[in-house]
């Protein structure tokens, strides 16, 4: 027989049954201790951020500044063939293989050789030239614009150990046959890296006027 809290009793064999419900002399009649093992703690969940972090697509985020359109050399920046600057979409930037490590003087006016010794080195446009270049789209693209070209020149110069400036070896815009001329053939090569392992980097003075 078993007991159902409804007042009256039910045999699963010959249905309800009026009798009493079962003793209770077998159950624990003392405070209930507890369990044996402490209940398994709640799994913690990850708690999202904040907008715009943790977000598939970027919310409230400082807008992405659009490429230079031109800069202090127009050379270092990448001029597609629709007029726009860097890659048209869908397309990459093949790079040439080897380059010579050239710093173009920022000096203005004021030629390197005719700083005094000692003088605090000066500020330069440090740039990877591909060694395939010809010298007259270097210059061109340093500066040197000018529509007569007898007055672009590039001179490259040389740092003794008293820190003093000489000069090399003076290429003018004038000079077609120079101005074809890859940079390489110039000794601009890949091996002009200043690293301990290679020749001096290419310092280079350019004027335009």
């Amino acid at each position: 027989m078993s007991f159902v809290p409804a007042g009256f009793g039910r045999n699963p064999a010959w249905g309800n049954d009026g009798g009493a419900p079962p003793t209770t002399d077998n159950q624990q009649a003392t405070a209930n201790l507890g369990y044996i093992f402490d209940p398994m703690a709640p799994y913690y969940y990850f708690v999202a951020p904040h907008p715009p972090y943790g977000n598939l697509v970027p919310l409230n985020n400082p807008r992405t500044p659009e490429p230079p359109s031109d800069a202090l050399l127009a050379g270092v920046v990448f001029k597609n063939p629709s007029g726009g600057i860097g890659c048209e979409p869908g397309y990459e930037y093949v790079f040439p293989t080897d380059h010579a490590n050239i710093w173009v003087f920022r000096t203005g006016n004021n030629r390197p050789w005719n700083y005094a010794a000692n003088t605090p080195m000066p500020e330069f446009f440090k740039l990877h030239v591909a060694t395939i270049l010809p010298l007259g789209e270097l210059l061109h693209k340093l500066g040197g614009d000018n529509p007569n070209p007898k007055k672009i020149h590039a001179t490259e110069c040389f740092q003794g150990t008293n820190g003093r400036w000489y000069k090399g070896q003076t290429y003018s815009g004038n000079d077609d046959e120079k101005m074809k001329s890859a940079v390489e053939k110039l000794g601009w090569d890949k091996t002009r890296t200043g690293l301990p392992t290679g020749k001096p980097v290419v310092y280079l003075y350019v004027s335009n006027s």
